[in-house]
Protein backbone atom coordinates (compact mmCIF):
# COMPACT_ATOMS: atom_id res chain seq x y z
CA UNK A 1 0.00 0.00 0.00
CA UNK A 2 1.47 3.10 -1.53
CA UNK A 3 0.66 7.02 -2.44
CA UNK A 4 -1.70 5.66 -4.77
CA UNK A 5 -3.70 3.73 -2.76
CA UNK A 6 -6.60 5.65 -1.81
CA UNK A 7 -6.38 5.88 2.15
CA UNK A 8 -9.79 7.95 2.58
CA UNK A 9 -11.84 5.82 0.70
CA UNK A 10 -10.93 2.73 2.54
CA UNK A 11 -11.20 4.46 5.68
CA UNK A 12 -14.82 5.41 5.13
CA UNK A 13 -15.61 1.99 3.40
CA UNK A 14 -14.52 0.36 6.74
CA UNK A 15 -16.86 2.64 8.69
CA UNK A 16 -19.87 1.93 6.35
CA UNK A 17 -19.42 -1.64 6.67
CA UNK A 18 -18.81 -1.48 10.19
CA UNK A 19 -22.14 0.85 10.74
CA UNK A 20 -23.83 -1.64 8.69
CA UNK A 21 -23.43 -4.71 10.80
CA UNK A 22 -24.01 -2.87 14.21
CA UNK A 23 -27.06 -1.84 13.38
CA UNK A 24 -28.43 -5.46 12.14
CA UNK A 25 -29.74 -7.38 15.53
CA UNK A 26 -27.88 -10.66 14.77
CA UNK A 27 -24.79 -9.43 12.98
CA UNK A 28 -24.38 -6.79 16.46
CA UNK A 29 -23.89 -9.10 18.93
CA UNK A 30 -20.78 -10.72 17.24
CA UNK A 31 -19.08 -7.53 16.56
CA UNK A 32 -15.44 -7.65 18.15
CA UNK A 33 -16.37 -3.74 18.15
CA UNK A 34 -19.95 -4.13 20.22
CA UNK A 35 -18.51 -7.28 22.52
CA UNK A 36 -19.69 -5.34 25.64
CA UNK A 37 -23.37 -5.07 24.85
CA UNK A 38 -23.35 -8.42 22.20
CA UNK A 39 -22.57 -11.68 23.72
CA UNK A 40 -20.07 -11.29 26.43
CA UNK A 41 -22.41 -11.53 29.06
CA UNK A 42 -23.17 -14.99 27.93
CA UNK A 43 -19.79 -15.92 27.41
CA UNK A 44 -17.43 -18.35 29.28
CA UNK A 45 -14.44 -20.45 29.05
CA UNK A 46 -12.96 -23.80 28.80
CA UNK A 47 -10.37 -25.52 29.06
CA UNK A 48 -9.16 -28.73 27.03
CA UNK A 49 -7.28 -31.08 28.76
CA UNK A 50 -4.55 -32.60 26.66
CA UNK A 51 -3.44 -28.76 24.92
CA UNK A 52 -4.72 -26.67 27.72
CA UNK A 53 -5.88 -24.68 25.50
CA UNK A 54 -8.38 -21.87 27.00
CA UNK A 55 -11.44 -20.75 24.73
CA UNK A 56 -14.48 -18.27 24.82
CA UNK A 57 -17.32 -20.14 24.25
CA UNK A 58 -21.41 -19.78 24.19
CA UNK A 59 -23.95 -21.65 25.38
CA UNK A 60 -27.16 -22.13 22.75
CA UNK A 61 -30.23 -21.36 24.31
CA UNK A 62 -32.32 -23.38 22.33
CA UNK A 63 -30.20 -26.60 22.37
CA UNK A 64 -28.10 -25.67 25.74
CA UNK A 65 -24.99 -26.55 23.49
CA UNK A 66 -21.60 -25.03 23.72
CA UNK A 67 -20.13 -23.53 20.73
CA UNK A 68 -17.18 -21.56 20.37
CA UNK A 69 -17.67 -17.46 20.41
CA UNK A 70 -16.49 -16.10 16.47
CA UNK A 71 -16.40 -12.94 16.95
CA UNK A 72 -16.27 -10.31 13.56
CA UNK A 73 -14.12 -7.70 12.77
CA UNK A 74 -13.72 -5.31 9.35
CA UNK A 75 -10.64 -3.80 8.49
CA UNK A 76 -8.27 -2.81 5.65
CA UNK A 77 -5.58 -6.35 5.06
CA UNK A 78 -1.95 -4.75 5.28
CA UNK A 79 -0.11 -7.71 5.51
CA UNK A 80 -0.72 -11.63 4.70
CA UNK A 81 0.85 -14.96 4.22
CA UNK A 82 -1.96 -17.62 2.74
CA UNK A 83 -2.20 -20.33 0.70
CA UNK A 84 -1.65 -21.63 -1.59
CA UNK A 85 1.87 -22.96 -0.63
CA UNK A 86 4.37 -22.78 -3.53
CA UNK A 87 6.71 -26.09 -2.16
CA UNK A 88 5.99 -28.88 0.33
CA UNK A 89 7.14 -27.41 3.27
CA UNK A 90 10.04 -28.95 5.23
CA UNK A 91 9.33 -31.72 8.40
CA UNK A 92 10.63 -29.12 10.98
CA UNK A 93 8.18 -26.15 9.47
CA UNK A 94 5.20 -28.19 10.32
CA UNK A 95 4.66 -27.56 13.89
CA UNK A 96 4.81 -23.23 13.33
CA UNK A 97 3.78 -22.80 9.22
CA UNK A 98 1.04 -20.87 9.49
CA UNK A 99 -1.72 -18.57 7.32
CA UNK A 100 -1.86 -15.02 8.00
CA UNK A 101 -3.18 -11.78 8.35
CA UNK A 102 -2.71 -8.18 9.82
CA UNK A 103 -5.78 -5.87 10.07
CA UNK A 104 -6.25 -2.57 10.73
CA UNK A 105 -8.52 0.10 10.32
CA UNK A 106 -6.27 3.27 9.25
CA UNK A 107 -7.72 4.79 12.70
CA UNK A 108 -11.44 4.29 12.18
CA UNK A 109 -13.29 4.54 15.82
CA UNK A 110 -14.91 0.79 15.03
CA UNK A 111 -11.65 -0.90 14.94
CA UNK A 112 -10.08 0.95 17.64
CA UNK A 113 -13.05 -0.20 20.00
CA UNK A 114 -12.70 -3.67 18.49
CA UNK A 115 -8.65 -3.37 20.06
CA UNK A 116 -10.07 -1.87 23.35
CA UNK A 117 -12.79 -5.04 24.06
CA UNK A 118 -9.57 -7.61 23.32
CA UNK A 119 -7.90 -5.93 25.73
CA UNK A 120 -11.14 -6.76 28.14
CA UNK A 121 -11.42 -10.43 27.16
CA UNK A 122 -7.33 -10.48 27.82
CA UNK A 123 -7.74 -9.30 31.91
CA UNK A 124 -10.70 -11.99 31.44
CA UNK A 125 -8.58 -15.40 30.46
CA UNK A 126 -5.90 -13.88 32.86
CA UNK A 127 -7.90 -14.70 35.57
CA UNK A 128 -8.33 -18.45 34.56
CA UNK A 129 -4.41 -18.54 35.35
CA UNK A 130 -2.28 -17.89 38.55
CA UNK A 131 -1.12 -14.29 38.66
CA UNK A 132 1.70 -13.20 35.81
CA UNK A 133 1.20 -16.40 34.32
CA UNK A 134 -0.75 -14.99 31.08
CA UNK A 135 2.00 -12.58 28.87
CA UNK A 136 1.13 -9.25 28.08
CA UNK A 137 -0.67 -8.63 24.97
CA UNK A 138 -0.51 -5.71 22.82
CA UNK A 139 -1.40 -5.06 18.74
CA UNK A 140 0.77 -4.25 16.08
CA UNK A 141 1.39 -1.33 14.05
CA UNK A 142 1.02 -0.33 10.52
CA UNK A 143 2.08 3.22 9.49
CA UNK A 144 1.08 4.52 12.52
CA UNK A 145 -1.95 2.79 12.48
CA UNK A 146 -3.17 0.08 15.28
CA UNK A 147 -3.18 -3.42 13.25
CA UNK A 148 -4.00 -7.13 14.48
CA UNK A 149 -2.36 -10.21 13.59
CA UNK A 150 -4.43 -13.17 13.23
CA UNK A 151 -3.20 -16.43 12.23
CA UNK A 152 -4.51 -19.77 12.27
CA UNK A 153 -1.88 -23.34 12.21
CA UNK A 154 -1.94 -25.18 8.81
CA UNK A 155 -1.34 -28.60 11.73
CA UNK A 156 -1.79 -29.44 15.75
CA UNK A 157 0.48 -32.06 16.83
CA UNK A 158 -1.37 -35.18 17.19
CA UNK A 159 -1.56 -35.50 21.24
CA UNK A 160 -2.90 -31.92 21.40
CA UNK A 161 -5.32 -32.57 19.39
CA UNK A 162 -7.79 -33.45 22.22
CA UNK A 163 -9.69 -36.10 20.20
CA UNK A 164 -10.24 -34.25 17.03
CA UNK A 165 -10.48 -35.97 13.83
CA UNK A 166 -8.76 -34.97 10.50
CA UNK A 167 -10.24 -32.78 8.44
CA UNK A 168 -8.74 -32.98 4.42
CA UNK A 169 -7.67 -30.13 2.91
CA UNK A 170 -10.11 -28.48 -0.41
CA UNK A 171 -8.14 -28.04 -3.79
CA UNK A 172 -8.96 -24.15 -2.99
CA UNK A 173 -6.56 -24.41 -0.34
CA UNK A 174 -3.87 -27.18 -1.30
CA UNK A 175 -4.26 -27.21 -4.98
CA UNK A 176 -0.76 -29.01 -5.23
CA UNK A 177 -1.49 -31.29 -2.38
CA UNK A 178 1.46 -30.31 -0.12
CA UNK A 179 -0.54 -30.27 2.89
CA UNK A 180 -2.29 -33.69 2.44
CA UNK A 181 0.07 -35.37 1.80
CA UNK A 182 1.42 -34.94 5.60
CA UNK A 183 -2.08 -34.37 7.21
CA UNK A 184 -2.64 -37.48 9.11
CA UNK A 185 0.86 -38.29 10.36
CA UNK A 186 2.50 -36.72 13.45
CA UNK A 187 0.57 -33.86 12.42
CA UNK A 188 -3.43 -33.62 11.60
CA UNK A 189 -5.00 -30.85 10.09
CA UNK A 190 -8.44 -30.85 12.66
CA UNK A 191 -11.57 -28.47 12.20
CA UNK A 192 -9.75 -25.74 14.55
CA UNK A 193 -6.89 -25.77 11.78
CA UNK A 194 -9.81 -24.86 9.19
CA UNK A 195 -10.30 -21.33 7.34
CA UNK A 196 -13.25 -20.82 4.99
CA UNK A 197 -12.40 -18.20 2.30
CA UNK A 198 -15.17 -16.21 1.13
CA UNK A 199 -16.08 -13.35 -1.78
CA UNK A 200 -19.13 -11.14 0.11
CA UNK A 201 -21.25 -11.01 -3.71
CA UNK A 202 -24.26 -8.81 -3.34
CA UNK A 203 -26.27 -12.55 -4.05
CA UNK A 204 -24.19 -14.28 -0.54
CA UNK A 205 -20.94 -15.21 0.32
CA UNK A 206 -19.04 -17.63 -2.27
CA UNK A 207 -16.18 -19.96 -1.62
CA UNK A 208 -12.96 -18.17 -3.27
CA UNK A 209 -9.69 -18.83 -3.37
CA UNK A 210 -7.32 -17.47 -1.09
CA UNK A 211 -4.73 -16.66 -3.37
CA UNK A 212 -7.59 -13.58 -5.00
CA UNK A 213 -6.81 -11.57 -1.80
CA UNK A 214 -4.66 -8.62 -1.73
CA UNK A 215 -3.33 -6.53 0.94
CA UNK A 216 -5.40 -3.26 0.37
CA UNK A 217 -8.93 -4.84 0.05
CA UNK A 218 -11.31 -4.05 2.48
CA UNK A 219 -12.41 -7.92 4.36
CA UNK A 220 -14.19 -8.83 7.53
CA UNK A 221 -12.19 -11.84 9.47
CA UNK A 222 -14.15 -13.84 11.66
CA UNK A 223 -11.60 -14.99 14.54
CA UNK A 224 -12.07 -16.45 18.10
CA UNK A 225 -9.53 -15.67 21.22
CA UNK A 226 -7.78 -18.29 23.25
CA UNK A 227 -5.58 -18.88 25.76
CA UNK A 228 -2.47 -21.21 24.65
CA UNK A 229 0.34 -22.22 26.61
CA UNK A 230 3.84 -21.19 25.50
CA UNK A 231 5.76 -23.28 28.66
CA UNK A 232 4.68 -24.62 31.75
CA UNK A 233 4.21 -22.07 33.50
CA UNK A 234 3.57 -19.01 30.89
CA UNK A 235 0.52 -18.39 28.35
CA UNK A 236 -0.13 -15.96 25.69
CA UNK A 237 -3.41 -14.99 24.03
CA UNK A 238 -3.76 -15.36 20.32
CA UNK A 239 -6.28 -14.20 17.49
CA UNK A 240 -7.10 -16.88 15.44
CA UNK A 241 -8.40 -17.24 12.01
CA UNK A 242 -11.80 -18.82 11.40
CA UNK A 243 -12.87 -17.34 8.06
CA UNK A 244 -11.88 -14.05 5.52
CA UNK A 245 -14.33 -12.71 3.47
CA UNK A 246 -13.44 -10.12 0.57
CA UNK A 247 -15.63 -7.18 0.60
CA UNK A 248 -14.21 -5.11 -1.38
CA UNK A 249 -10.77 -4.90 -4.14
CA UNK A 250 -11.40 -2.03 -6.35
CA UNK A 251 -9.43 0.19 -3.94
CA UNK A 252 -6.26 -1.80 -4.34
CA UNK A 253 -7.10 -2.93 -8.47
CA UNK A 254 -7.57 1.49 -8.71
CA UNK A 255 -4.04 1.58 -6.98
CA UNK A 256 -2.55 -1.21 -9.20
CA UNK A 257 -3.66 0.57 -12.25
CA UNK A 258 -2.64 4.09 -11.32
CA UNK A 259 1.07 2.27 -10.34
CA UNK A 260 1.20 0.73 -13.59
CA UNK A 261 0.08 3.87 -15.95
CA UNK A 262 3.06 5.71 -13.63
CA UNK A 263 5.66 3.52 -14.27
CA UNK A 264 4.90 3.26 -17.79
CA UNK A 265 4.75 7.51 -18.23
CA UNK A 266 8.29 7.13 -16.22
CA UNK A 267 9.66 4.53 -18.71
CA UNK A 268 8.97 6.76 -21.82
CA UNK A 269 10.28 9.99 -20.29
CA UNK A 270 13.35 8.03 -19.71
CA UNK A 271 13.33 6.74 -23.32
CA UNK A 272 12.85 10.50 -24.49
CA UNK A 273 15.85 11.94 -22.16
CA UNK A 274 18.50 9.83 -24.55
CA UNK A 275 20.88 11.80 -25.93
CA UNK A 276 21.64 12.40 -29.77
CA UNK A 277 25.06 12.12 -31.16
CA UNK A 278 26.46 13.53 -34.76
CA UNK A 279 28.46 11.16 -36.21
CA UNK A 280 31.67 12.71 -37.25
CA UNK A 281 31.11 12.10 -40.76
CA UNK A 282 28.03 11.69 -42.89
CA UNK A 283 27.83 9.49 -46.16
CA UNK A 284 27.95 12.78 -48.60
CA UNK A 285 31.26 14.15 -46.71
CA UNK A 286 32.43 10.48 -46.97
CA UNK A 287 31.96 10.64 -50.70
CA UNK A 288 33.28 14.45 -51.30
CA UNK A 289 36.18 13.62 -49.17
CA UNK A 290 37.24 10.40 -51.59
CA UNK A 291 36.53 12.38 -54.77
CA UNK A 292 39.37 15.36 -53.18
CA UNK A 293 41.73 12.41 -52.97
CA UNK A 294 41.63 10.99 -56.16
CA UNK A 295 44.35 9.97 -58.51
CA UNK A 296 44.38 13.51 -61.19
CA UNK A 297 42.80 12.31 -64.47
CA UNK A 298 40.96 9.34 -62.61
CA UNK A 299 37.75 9.10 -64.36
CA UNK A 300 34.38 9.11 -61.65
CA UNK A 301 34.26 5.51 -62.32
CA UNK A 302 37.52 4.98 -61.09
CA UNK A 303 37.49 7.11 -58.13
CA UNK A 304 37.25 5.18 -55.07
CA UNK A 305 33.82 4.78 -53.03
CA UNK A 306 33.65 5.10 -49.57
CA UNK A 307 34.44 1.97 -47.56
CA UNK A 308 36.37 0.89 -51.22
CA UNK A 309 39.46 -0.07 -50.90
CA UNK A 310 42.11 0.76 -53.93
CA UNK A 311 43.18 -1.23 -56.11
CA UNK A 312 46.60 -2.65 -54.96
CA UNK A 313 45.62 -2.82 -51.14
CA UNK A 314 44.88 -5.59 -49.12
CA UNK A 315 41.68 -5.49 -48.20
CA UNK A 316 41.59 -3.99 -44.08
CA UNK A 317 40.55 -6.76 -41.73
CA UNK A 318 39.64 -6.38 -37.92
CA UNK A 319 39.31 -8.57 -34.89
CA UNK A 320 36.00 -9.41 -34.35
CA UNK A 321 35.09 -9.62 -30.60
CA UNK A 322 34.94 -13.76 -30.26
CA UNK A 323 38.37 -14.62 -31.99
CA UNK A 324 39.99 -13.01 -35.05
CA UNK A 325 39.39 -16.54 -37.25
CA UNK A 326 36.24 -16.96 -35.80
CA UNK A 327 33.69 -17.41 -39.23
CA UNK A 328 36.12 -16.76 -42.10
CA UNK A 329 38.35 -18.76 -44.14
CA UNK A 330 42.17 -17.54 -44.44
CA UNK A 331 43.38 -16.23 -48.07
CA UNK A 332 45.80 -14.58 -49.59
CA UNK A 333 46.10 -11.13 -50.93
CA UNK A 334 46.74 -10.29 -54.70
CA UNK A 335 50.67 -9.99 -54.43
CA UNK A 336 50.12 -13.50 -52.86
CA UNK A 337 52.44 -12.68 -49.61
CA UNK A 338 49.69 -11.09 -46.90
CA UNK A 339 47.96 -13.49 -45.10
CA UNK A 340 44.05 -12.49 -44.84
CA UNK A 341 40.87 -13.84 -43.71
CA UNK A 342 37.61 -13.23 -45.72
CA UNK A 343 34.17 -13.43 -43.27
CA UNK A 344 32.29 -16.28 -44.75
CA UNK A 345 28.57 -15.98 -46.04
CA UNK A 346 26.14 -16.70 -43.32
Amino acid sequence: MDDYYDYAEARQEIDRQAKEKNTDKVNKKYQLCTWEGGIASKCKTITAPASRTTRLVTVIESTKEVEEAVLSLQGVLVDMDLPPLNSRPRPQQLRHIRQSISLSGLGQVSFGDAVSNLYGLHTMLARQVPPGALEKWQPSEFKGFVSLDISNRYFTLRRYADGAGKVPFDKLTDPAGYLEDINGQDMVHTDDNQVDFYSAASSGAQRVSPSTFRVGDIVEACLSVVMTPVSSEKYKMMLVLRSLAQIKCSLTMDAETKRNVAQYNDSVRTDTNILKRRRAYSTEERAACSSQTAPEGASSSQQLQPNQAGPSEPVLQRRRGVSDTAGTERVVDENGDVPMYRMLDS
